[in-house]
C-alpha cells in the first residue's frame, strides 16, 4: 500500500486542506467499493459473513451502519441519481445520508447537503413531510449516551 504524504512547503492549514480533499476522493472509492464486494460477494472464501468483512479487525473494521451509509449514498446519487462520484465531493457523509430524504434532483440534494448543517437537514426533512412535534422529551446520560426514562 502507497504511503500517504503531504507535499512539502504547506502550511498547517492549507496541508489539512490536502488531507479533507484526498478524504472525498478515498470515501468515493470507499462507496463504489463497498458497493462492488456486496454485490459480487466478493468477500466470501475470505470471510464467513459480510458482518465479518465489515466489522472484524482482519476486515474493515468498522460497523454495519457506516458500511449501510456508504452503499445507500452509492446506490442513491451515482447508481439511481446519475451522479459522479466527484459531484459528492465536499459533502458529509452523513449530510449525503440525510439529505437522500429531502425533496428534490440529486444535484440539489448534494447542494443542500453541502451548505446545510445537520439540524438544518433534519428541519428541512421535517417541514417537507409536515412533521408535528408530540411534545415528549427524554434526556440522555452525558457519559455514556444512554436514554433515560
Amino acid at each position: 500500500m502507497n504511503e500517504l504524504t503531504v507535499p512539502q512547503g504547506l502550511n498547517e492549514v492549507d496541508a489539512l486542506i490536502y488531507l479533507a480533499r484526498i478524504g472525498d476522493k478515498v470515501e468515493n472509492l470507499t462507496r463504489e467499493g463497498l458497493w462492488k464486494v456486496s454485490q459480487d460477494k466478493l468477500w466470501e472464501g475470505r470471510f464467513s459473513s459480510w458482518a465479518e468483512f465489515v466489522e472484524s479487525a482482519e476486515g474493515l473494521n468498522k460497523s454495519q451502519g457506516w458500511a449501510s451509509k456508504h452503499i445507500a449514498i452509492h446506490e442513491f446519487y451515482t447508481l439511481e441519481g446519475g451522479l459522479l462520484p466527484e459531484q459528492l465531493e465536499g459533502a458529509a457523509t452523513e449530510s449525503l445520508y440525510m439529505a437522500r430524504a429531502l425533496p428534490g434532483s440529486p444535484e440539489e440534494k448534494v447542494a443542500m447537503a453541502r451548505s446545510l448543517s445537520r439540524r438544518e437537514l433534519k428541519e428541512t426533512k421535517n417541514e417537507h413531510e409536515n412533521h408535528v412535534h408530540s411534545g415528549e422529551t427524554y434526556s440522555v446520560h452525558r457519559c455514556c449516551g444512554m436514554r433515560v426514562e
